[in-house]
């Protein structure tokens, strides 16, 4: 159903088409659409608090909803809202309690002014923005699948979670920090130079994407709550911190799938220019088999395995006999991808000695594809 200049009584200013006597209702998608006859900017005023299942914007010229800030409350029932062109406002407080798409055309944008209310799960596409108002009671998340979310204030996303996706996060002018709840995704935050905060009392950063995720945050990040790092067999999710990393008051919370007792593998999970601290506590099944190290390589924290010895591995194509485990010169691998392959500890202090020859990548124990689109396949951490 269309909610828009065709429904409003009188045209440009303020208008009152969404009152006790004509409102869309819950199960509406409410179109504030485009009238060739009027191109001035409009104003729809709430007289009392609303719900609309969809909200779409569709029309070059300005919408303003609400003319006094926080007065009342629109809620979108389906979470789900649309801006296919212009500049809209909206100065109602907004109440999001359902998982919805927020589809914002390139070039167009929201300027939220009241509160952000509600827990359903919000996901930016589309290309254009949104403003986030500097003070929240929203504890959804926000997905950044595309677009940019600008946040007004430091507190805009105090009590939500931030899911980091292809989209952008900006910033009002004079936030230079700002705090989270939980921050989550595959991908990468840039900060513009800003520092971040994850709240302790259940925040959380966890690098996500299916089982295993890596985040990379460009700026200062303060843990104070949980970083949850899920391990599964010989990989890991990975945190790297282009800036000062502290977790001086944080929790390293270890998920483990499809790893030994004791552990083959160890795990950079994480990576800084600085280091504040060290975690306060260590939880995990398998926690007990590993010895974190803070300055693993110079700048890294890495999951040992105790009793960790690196490995030095010997290659030779011309050995003759001997146990081929790479343990010695007399027991060299007789093919270079073994011993690649035997090096897949991920905490890169293995060597790999190599004799004079020629090594082709198709070649490895039992096997000789002659394939000439064949590479050598290096583990992470060598």
């Amino acid at each position: 159903m269309m909610y828009g200049p065709d429904r409003i009584p009188s045209r440009g200013g303020t208008v009152s088409n969404w009152d006790t006597d004509q409102v869309p209702t819950s199960s509406d998608t409410a179109i504030l659409g485009d009238d060739a006859l009027d191109t001035s900017a409009i104003t729809i005023e709430l007289r009392i608090d609303q719900s609309v299942g969809v909200l779409t914007f569709d029309r070059t010229v300005s919408y303003t909803i609400d003319s006094t800030v926080g007065a009342n409350t629109l809620s979108l029932t389906t979470g789900n809202l649309n801006v296919s062109s212009g500049s809209h406002t909206i100065n109602s407080n907004l109440d999001v309690p359902s998982t919805g798409i927020w589809d914002i055309a390139s070039g167009a944008s929201l300027n939220l002014e009241g509160e952000l209310l509600g827990d359903g799960r919000i996901t930016l596409v589309g290309g254009g923005g949104v403003i986030i108002p500097s003070m929240n009671s929203y504890t959804g998340r926000v997905t950044l699948n595309y677009g940019v979310v600008t946040l007004r204030g430091e507190s805009s996303l105090v009590n939500a979670t931030l899911e980091v996706g292809d989209g952008e996060l900006a910033f009002a002018a004079g936030v230079s920090q700002f705090e989270l709840w939980q921050l989550m995704g595959d991908g990468s935050l840039d900060l513009g130079g800003r520092s971040l905060t994850i709240s302790g009392g259940g925040g959380l950063v966890h690098p996500a994407s299916g089982s295993i995720g890596r985040l990379a945050v460009k700026g200062d990040l303060n843990l104070e709550g949980a970083y949850r790092c899920d391990i599964d067999g010989a990989a890991s999710d990975g945190l790297f911190i282009e800036g000062e990393l502290d977790i001086s008051s944080a929790t390293l919370d270890l998920r483990f799938a499809n790893v030994t007792s004791p552990p083959t593998s160890g795990y950079i999970i994480a990576t800084y220019d600085s280091l504040q601290g060290e975690f306060a506590s260590v939880t995990g099944a398998l926690a007990s088999s590993f010895t974190v190290e803070y300055a693993w390589n110079g700048n890294s924290i890495a999951l040992v395995p105790v009793g960790y010895v690196p490995q030095i591995l010997h290659v030779d194509q011309k050995v003759v006999g001997g146990a081929q485990d790479g343990s010695s010169w007399a027991n060299a691998f007789p093919h270079l991808q073994d011993a690649l392959d035997a090096t897949a500890t991920g905490l890169g202090q293995d060597q790999i000695w190599v004799a004079e020859g020629t090594y082709y990548p198709d070649e490895r124990s039992g096997a000789n594809t002659d394939d000439r689109s064949a590479t050598f396949y290096l583990p992470n951490g060598v």
